[in-house]
């Protein structure tokens, strides 16, 4: 067995030809190949800390421990190449059944997992792993190679260090990716998207507070597209700046307009992602939107998710640019991802969202209950103010209000609507914010 010389990566040529050989074993032999595509996860932190030289060496150890791996498993590896900077093809025959796809894979994630010790460094890689196996998947090396990545793919997806073997539905999946990647420049230019939007009421007496402004799309062919599925395709793609600035131009007009019924200090929530924040004319953009809509900035609320907030990459000078400027920050879904009190004391916001997974089940004995009173207790104590989503139940509700929520919303209190179903003349007792 070779490992391929990572000094001079290799193109992907010599692994198909190895591939198509370990097929035609396979298929000679009546057994079954696993290709597996392992990808070395956040590589490039190695390169830009220990040098070049040193990472070649990790990749050069990373491909001869792929090599034992395969070794060491009942039958011997046909293929250990590698493909890329940072990624590896292993074909290996098996002659049992899904559990011994599964061993296999494991075993390829433990070589690499396992702690490495270089130069004096002790490196802690990880490992996102997609696999097709053979004749299941496909039976020629292109098909094999082709499943593997889409399940690599998945892998990543779901945040990397996963291993996904191919599913059918997988290529379904992707296909349907790229349709609305394709579809989404001219989605905006066409005036495809519209908002829905939902009700936020404050919990001491049951007023409405404001709105939180929704993303839709019915694509003429794709059907209903979630912003679950068009959002991190936009952020890839980089259209998620001038969708994103769509989304806060036509909320600010929206509540430009509502505020005529109501109190001027109704509230306009809406999602920004980290990428909008890296956008060096993002403040810039929110300051021409108010100025043109004559809304207030402090009447413009932007929520982040936690879970996208990287502690070493916090966008600090763009989000205290943009409290500077009177427009309100919230940190969404809190709970659901890493940020230390640290970290949450550094950033300039002016409230949370608890994360609606803590929520769910505040209303019966757990952990959650506690949690969230904990939580409450905590925003309040830095000067926070805090909102609990996906209030679905009138005992949640009385509990939220009994620990001192702020503001709730949820589908007992009310649903995603179009903007014209929502009753304007409601909004005439609003208190002031």
């Amino acid at each position: 067995m070779r490992v391929q010389a990572v000094i001079d990566i290799p193109d992907r040529k010599t692994a198909f030809v190895q591939l198509e050989l370990a097929v035609a074993q396979a298929r000679a032999a009546g057994k079954r190949l696993v290709v597996a595509y392992i990808h070395l996860d956040r590589f490039f932190q190695v390169l830009e800390t220990k040098g070049v030289t040193l990472g070649l060496e990790v990749l050069r150890e990373v491909g001869e421990r792929l090599a034992r791996a395969g070794v060491g498993t009942k039958t011997k590896a046909s293929v250990v190449c590698q493909v890329g900077a940072n990624d590896f093809l292993l074909g290996q025959e098996v002659s049992g059944g899904a559990e011994d796809y599964g061993l296999i894979a494991q075993s390829l994630k433990y070589a690499v997992e396992s702690p490495l010790l270089l130069d004096n460094c002790e490196f802690r890689l990880t490992a996102s792993i997609g696999a097709s196996v053979y004749p299941n998947d496909g039976r020629t090396s292109d098909q094999l190679l082709t499943r593997a990545e889409t399940a690599l793919a998945k892998a990543l997806e779901q945040g990397g260090r996963e291993i996904c073997f191919y599913q059918e539905e997988d290529t379904e999946r992707i296909k349907r990716g790229v349709a609305i990647d394709e579809a989404l420049r001219p989605a905006l230019y066409e005036r495809q998207f519209s908002l829905s939007v939902q009700p936020v009421y404050r919990i001491d007496n049951g007023k409405l507070r404001g709105i939180e402004a929704l993303l839709r799309w019915q694509h003429p062919t794709l059907g209903a597209v979630s912003p679950l599925e068009l959002l991190p395709i936009a952020e890839r793609n980089g259209m998620i700046v001038p969708i994103g600035e769509w989304i806060i131009r036509e909320s600010c007009a929206m509540l430009a307009k509502m505020q005529k019924y109501g109190s001027e200090q109704l509230i306009v929530t809406v999602n920004i992602s980290v990428e909008q924040l890296k956008d060096a004319s993002f403040a810039g953009m929110i300051a021409s939107v108010v100025m043109e809509t004559g809304v207030e900035p402090a009447c413009l609320e932007l929520e982040i998710k936690e879970s996208t907030l990287q502690p070493v990459e916090l966008p600090l000078k763009m989000l205290t640019q943009l409290r500077a400027q009177g427009v309100r920050i919230v940190l969404d879904d809190f709970g659901s991802g890493s940020c230390s009190l640290a970290n949450l004391q550094q950033l300039p916001i002016n409230g949370l969202k608890i994360s609606r997974s803590f929520i769910r089940h505040i209303d019966m004995p757990g952990a959650e209950r506690h949690i969230v009173e904990m939580l409450i207790g905590l925003a309040h104590r830095l000067g926070l103010e805090i909102t609990a989503s996906g209030v679905e139940y009138i005992m949640q509700y009385e509990l939220l209000r009994e620990w001192g929520c702020d503001f709730v919303q949820g589908y007992m209190l009310g649903m995603p609507m179009q903007p014209d179903v929502l009753d304007l003349s409601s909004l005439r007792g609003v208190n002031k914010a």
